[in-house]
């Protein structure tokens, strides 16, 4: 077992290994150094958040949602562990629970566009035409540069038939990044 192997070493050995495991796609020695590491030191963020990723990636999803969970539990409260767990809530299909954790992020971060776009995403794949559009504007507003959200937000606008508001979102895309080849199909 890799991490009885790495039963000798301290947090940042540990957490090394574990990183050093991920990134050469060795996710369950990578997986076993974040639970060792979780074990030992049960109140350490990094620690959790990295077993969340870790355990997301090898489709792990309870083990992912515990670790994002206490992260955010014993704070501070980040912004990675809260995308952490909403995209841990989407890829399980609880789009609900998804929405309530960004929007608790998006209540503590709240300059942070990323939750609005994630909350536009996850209403525009239900058909929440008219919520997308509110998150999208935020994420818009937030970000003014975002070409993905202001397309998300003209492609929302046309679902809901809103032809000429569509259309300015698609002309400020194109406006904004005229080499960008989805700001010319969109």
């Amino acid at each position: 077992e890799v991490a009885g192997d790495l039963g000798v070493y301290d947090y940042k050995h540990l957490m090394y290994h574990a990183d050093v495991f991920a990134q050469t796609g060795r996710l369950e020695e990578a997986y076993a150094a974040c639970v060792e590491v979780s074990k030992r030191h049960p109140n350490s963020v990094n620690g959790l958040q990295n077993l969340g990723q870790v355990s997301r990636a090898l489709y792990r999803y309870e083990d992912a949602k515990t670790a994002y969970s206490r992260a955010i539990e014993i704070g501070p409260r980040r912004v990675v562990t809260y995308q952490g767990l909403g995209l841990t809530y989407e890829d399980m299909g609880e789009d609900e629970k998804a929405l309530k954790v960004y929007g608790v992020g998006q209540s503590d971060h709240p300059t942070v566009a990323w939750f609005a776009q994630r909350i536009g995403d996850v209403y525009y794949r239900k058909n929440g035409f008219e919520e997308a559009v509110v998150a999208f504007t935020r994420a818009t507003n937030l970000d003014t540069t975002s070409i993905d959200a202001i397309l998300k937000l003209g492609n929302a606008r046309m679902r809901l038939g809103e032809i000429t508001e569509a259309l300015a979102a698609y002309t400020r895309g194109l406006e904004l990044d005229p080499e960008n080849a989805a700001t010319h199909y969109a």
